[in-house]
């Protein structure tokens, strides 16, 4: 009985971890003062959730299907950002580049 317990608890907590994606994306500047950009894309098949956003703080912006889809500037717009709906679609995330800043990211949490 207790094996039975233990591999449903498993289970659950297998589906619940897994339904977490985490997407990082950066800016760098580069010698010539323009600014490089990565983000591996990521595509949604359903709605999802922001439920976290770590990083530089100094805001960032979403991209869906190559189009910009909305911007958060700043500490307190980044936090606005959770609980933020993203629907289905190829999306990937851009931090704000501080003047004096060489590098920033941003570290979102979807669920």
């Amino acid at each position: 009985m207790k094996i039975c317990i233990t591999a449903i608890f498993l289970f659950f907590a297998t589906i619940s971890h897994a339904q977490i994606l985490t997407v990082i994306g950066y800016q760098e500047r580069i010698p010539d003062n323009n600014a490089e950009l990565r983000c591996k894309a990521i595509t949604l098949k359903k709605t999802m959730t922001i439920i976290s956003v770590e990083g530089t703080h100094n805001g960032f912006w979403i991209m869906r299907n190559n189009k910009p889809e909305k911007a958060f500037w700043g500490i307190k717009h980044s936090e606005k950002a959770i609980g933020e709906k993203l629907k289905a679609g190829t999306y990937v995330f851009y931090p704000n580049l501080q003047p004096n800043s060489d590098s920033a990211y941003v570290e979102i949490k979807l669920k």
